[in-house]
C-alpha cells in the first residue's frame, strides 16, 4: 500500500487488479516485445505515444520477466478501494523545494534531469536509468525522509479522461435499436423518434432493488440479456385451479405458441452485457409472470394482489378489442387500492396498460361506428358500446404507440384514456395503406419455442406490446432514482415531462383529432415518453437523504467462530431505511471462511455471507439484489448503532478486516405530526371493499384476454391473424 501527499490531500494507493503500463514505441513494437519474453498479454491497446496498457496472465511474476529483459513496465495504481479512480505514471515529477541550494542536492542524489523550472525553487523533472525506481515511489521516499527540505514532490501523473457523452452500450444490437437512441436522421427515422434512454442513463441504468414484473405468456429466462448477478427476482406461473382458485409455480419457460413474453422482458430490461440487445432499464431486476389469458375478473385482482407482493411496477401487453367489457367493481376497486398502496414500497404499484392496436376508441359508451378487427382466429366487426376493460381504469399508465418518423402508429388505439405514448413499429391493422416506420429490436424466444424471427433477437416487435414495456423501463428508472415517488407521483412526472413534438397527420384514417387540447392528445395522451427529462423530475422530487457510515478495520484478527470480531458506527440521522448496502473489505487468505453478519439499531441480525452453505468468496457489496433478507430492513427507523460481525471458520487469526462502509438511503420524517382525521363514508366503504377482495376468488369467467401485439409488416397474415 502506498501513501503519498497529493494536493495537500494525503491519498493511499493501490495497484490495479491485472493490469500494467507499458514503454514501448508502439503497440506491434510493445507486442514482439512481450512475444520474446514468453509473456501473455491480454487486451493491448495505446493511451498516448509510447505508453500501452495490458493485462498480464499471472502480472508480477511476468512484471520481473518484462524487466530483467529490458522492458519497461510499471503497475498502474488506482485510489484504494476505487477501482475507477487510476493513476497512470509516467517518467515525470514535480518537485517543490525550500532552497535553491536544497533542490539542487536531490536533483543530483536522485540523478533527476530537469526538463522545466517553474522559478521559486520548483522544477519539473525526469527519472533516469540512474534513478532507480519509479516517479511513485521517488515520490514518497522523498515526502518522507526530505521532509526539512522538500515542500511537495507529487508525480505528474496521466490520467485516461472520459468525454461527457451519453452512454452507448457496447452490446452489438444496441446501434439498431432506435427506440432508445436516435440521435440523427435514417432510413425511416427522425432524430428525437427515441426516448432519451442514453441521457436517462447518466442519471439512473436502474437499480436491482426495483423490481419490473412483466406479466404476459411464456419468458424464456435462459436468455443471455437475462442474466446477470440478481437479475430475476422471481417467476410466477399461474394455474387456475378448481372453485377459481390460482396455484402458483415458478416454471415460466414458453410452451405451445407462447412468443409474446420474452420480446416483452427484453424491451423493459435486458441487461447491459455486451452480447445482445439493451432494455430502457437494464439495472432493474425482473419478475416474469405467465398467465393463461382466460382469467375472471376475481382471478385476476388475486394475480395482481400477488405480483404487487414482489414487484414495484407491472406491465400489462394485453387487453379487449374494441368491445363493451367494463371491469367489476372488485377489480376496480382491488387496482385502486394497489395503485395507491400496493407494491414492494407500499407507495402503490404502477400499472403499465397497453391501448391496444385496433385504431379504435378505449371508451365510448354511445357507440355506433362499425370498427373492423382480428382476433386469434378471424376478422370481426363491432358498433356497440365500447368499454376496454383495465384500460379504463383512472389509476393506471395508458401507452399508445408512435413511430419512428414521430407520428402515430396507424393501429394505435385511442382516447382521452391515454396517459403517453412510446416509440413501436407502424402497419395499418386494415392491410389497406402502405405505412412507414422502423420495428423494434428486442429479445426473441425463438430457440426456447415459437418466435418473431430465426434466432434469440428479432427486429419485429412492435404494437402497443412494445410501447408498454418501454413505458414500464422508465418507471423503473424513476423508482431507480427515487425509490420515496407514489405510483400516482410517477405517473403525474410522465405526463409533465412528455414530447408533444409529433407529427399531427395520421397514415390512416382515425375517428378522433390527435391535437393537444389543455395538454392532451386523444392520439398521444400528453405526449411521447421521455426517459431523461422523467428521471430529471424524480430526483428533482426527491427527498430523500444517503449517507455513508465508514468503520475502518481494527489490529484486531478475525477470531475462531463462536467468538467474532465486532466493530461499529452510529448513524445520528432521523428518518427511515430506504436503501441500505454494505461494503466490506477483508484481507484474509480465503475470504470464503469468514462469516459475515450485520447487526442493526433494533437488534435484528442479517447473515451477509454464511460460511457453511455460501459458494464462492463473499461479494464486496451486499445489498438486497444478493442479500434477499436485507429486504427486511426497509422501512425501519435508521438512527442508532450498526455492527459488522466477523468470524473465521476454518482457522481463527489468519486474516483481519481491513474497512467496511455502510451506505444508506433516508426517507426524512415529515415536518410535524398530521393530525387525526375521520374516515368519511366513502373511505369507509373503500376499506370494507379491500377487505372484501381478500376473501377469495370467483369463477366467473370473462370473455378471452388477446395481446395487444399484431405483428409488423414484416411477418406473415397468417400470424398476424393469431394475435390481435
Amino acid at each position: 500500500m502506498a501513501k503519498l501527499r497529493l494536493g495537500g490531500v494525503w491519498v493511499e494507493f493501490e495497484h490495479q487488479d491485472d493490469d500494467v503500463l507499458l514503454r514501448g514505441d508502439d503497440v506491434s513494437e510493445t507486442s514482439a516485445a512481450l512475444s520474446r519474453v514468453g509473456v501473455s498479454a491480454r487486451g493491448l491497446r495505446s493511451l498516448r505515444p509510447r505508453m500501452q496498457r495490458a493485462t498480464l496472465d499471472n502480472r508480477d511474476a511476468a512484471m520481473t520477466r518484462l524487466r530483467a529483459a529490458g522492458v519497461m513496465v510499471h503497475h498502474i495504481y488506482r485510489m484504494r478501494g476505487e477501482p475507477a479512480c487510476e493513476f497512470l505514471i509516467g517518467e515525470r515529477l514535480f518537485l517543490t523545494c525550500k532552497t535553491g541550494a536544497g533542490l539542487q542536492r536531490i536533483v543530483n542524489e536522485c540523478h533527476l534531469q530537469v526538463l522545466r523550472d517553474y522559478g521559486r525553487n520548483q522544477v519539473l523533472a525526469s527519472v533516469t536509468s540512474e534513478t532507480g525506481c519509479n516517479v511513485l515511489k521517488l515520490a514518497m521516499q522523498l515526502q518522507e525522509e526530505h521532509v526539512h527540505e522538500v515542500i511537495d514532490c507529487e508525480p505528474d501523473f496521466y490520467r485516461e479522461l472520459k468525454r461527457f457523452a451519453p452512454f452507448i452500450p457496447a452490446d452489438p444490437l444496441f446501434t439498431q435499436q432506435w427506440h432508445l437512441h436516435a440521435p440523427e436522421d435514417g432510413v425511416e427515422l427522425l432524430a428525437g423518434a427515441d426516448i432519451g434512454a442514453t441521457a436517462a442513463w447518466a442519471l439512473s441504468r436502474g437499480s436491482r432493488d426495483v423490481v419490473i414484473c412483466v406479466a404476459d405468456d411464456g419468458c424464456d429466462l435462459t436468455h443471455p440479456d437475462f442474466s446477470g448477478e440478481g437479475k430475476v427476482r422471481g417467476s410466477i406461473n399461474v394455474i387456475p385451479g378448481p372453485n377459481g382458485q390460482l396455484r402458483y409455480e415458478a416454471n415460466v419457460s414458453p410452451r405451445g405458441n407462447d412468443y409474446h413474453g420474452t420480446p416483452c422482458t427484453g424491451v423493459a430490461i435486458a441487461e447491459i452485457n455486451g452480447q445482445g440487445t439493451v432494455g430502457v432499464a437494464p439495472g432493474c431486476s425482473l419478475l416474469a409472470v405467465r398467465f393463461p389469458l382466460n382469467l375472471s375478473d376475481s382471478q385476476m385482482a388475486a394475480l395482481f394482489e400477488r405480483i404487487s407482493l414482489q414487484a414495484d411496477v407491472v406491465s400489462c401487453s394485453w387487453g379487449y378489442p374494441p368491445t363493451n367489457a367494463p371491469m367489476s367493481s372488485h377489480l376496480k376497486q382491488t387496482i385502486a387500492r394497489l395503485a395507491v398502496t400496493g407494491g414492494r414500497r407500499g407507495r402503490g404499484l404502477v400499472f403499465c396498460v397497453a391501448a391496444g392496436n385496433n385504431n379504435a376508441p378505449l371508451h365510448d359508451p354511445t357507440n355506433t361506428t362499425a370498427y373492423r378487427f382480428r382476433d386469434e382466429a378471424s376478422w370481426h366487426q363491432y358498433s356497440g358500446p365500447i368499454d376496454r376493460w383495465i384500460a379504463t381504469h383512472p389509476d393506471v399508465i395508458v401507452v399508445s404507440g408512435c413511430t419512428s418518423l414521430k407520428k402515430r402508429s396507424a393501429f394505435s388505439s385511442w382516447g382521452k384514456e391515454v396517459t403517453v405514448c412510446a416509440p413501436t413499429d407502424n402497419w395499418d391493422d386494415q392491410e389497406i395503406t402502405a405505412v412507414r416506420g422502423r420495428g423494434v429490436v428486442t429479445t426473441d424466444n425463438e430457440q426456447a419455442g415459437a418466435g418473431f424471427s430465426p434466432g434469440i433477437y428479432t427486429s419485429a416487435f412492435g404494437g402497443t406490446s412494445s410501447a408498454t414495456p418501454t413505458v414500464a423501463g422508465v418507471c423503473g428508472l424513476m423508482l431507480s432514482a427515487n425509490p420515496e415517488l407514489s405510483a400516482r407521483k410517477v405517473k403525474s412526472l410522465l405526463q409533465q415531462t412528455a414530447d408533444k413534438s409529433l407529427d399531427l397527420v395520421s397514415e390512416t384514417p382515425v375517428n378522433s383529432d390527435g391535437r393537444f387540447t389543455n395538454g392532451h392528445s386523444l392520439w398521444f395522451g400528453a405526449g411521447k415518453v421521455r426517459a431523461d427529462l422523467a428521471v430529471a423530475a424524480a430526483l428533482a422530487s426527491n427527498t430523500l437523504q444517503a449517507t455513508t457510515l465508514t468503520g475502518q478495520g481494527t489490529a484486531s484478527k478475525i477470531p475462531l467462530r463462536p467468538q467474532a470480531l465486532v466493530t461499529s458506527v452510529n448513524c445520528p440521522n432521523n428518518g427511515t431505511i430506504q436503501q441500505l448496502r454494505v461494503e466490506v473489505s477483508l484481507s484474509h487468505p480465503r475470504p470464503r471462511d469468514v462469516e459475515i453478519a450485520l447487526q442493526v439499531p433494533d437488534g435484528r441480525q442479517v447473515i451477509l455471507f454464511n460460511a457453511g452453505t455460501s459458494t464462492g468468496q463473499p461479494p464486496a457489496v451486499f445489498g438486497t439484489h444478493n442479500v434477499p433478507a436485507l429486504q427486511a430492513l426497509l422501512g425501519a427507523g435508521v438512527k442508532g448503532k450498526y455492527s459488522l460481525l466477523l468470524s473465521d471458520r476454518q482457522a481463527g487469526g489468519r486474516g483481519k478486516l481491513t474497512r467496511w462502509q455502510l451506505d444508506v438511503v433516508i426517507s426524512m420524517p415529515p415536518p410535524g405530526p398530521a393530525a387525526p382525521q375521520k374516515k368519511t363514508t366513502s373511505a369507509r366503504k373503500s376499506a370494507r371493499a379491500g377487505e372484501t377482495s381478500k376473501r377469495g376468488d370467483s369463477a366467473i369467467a370473462k370473455p378471452k384476454v388477446t395481446k395487444t401485439k399484431t405483428v409488423s409488416k414484416q411477418k406473415s397474415k397468417t400470424r398476424r391473424a393469431k394475435r390481435t
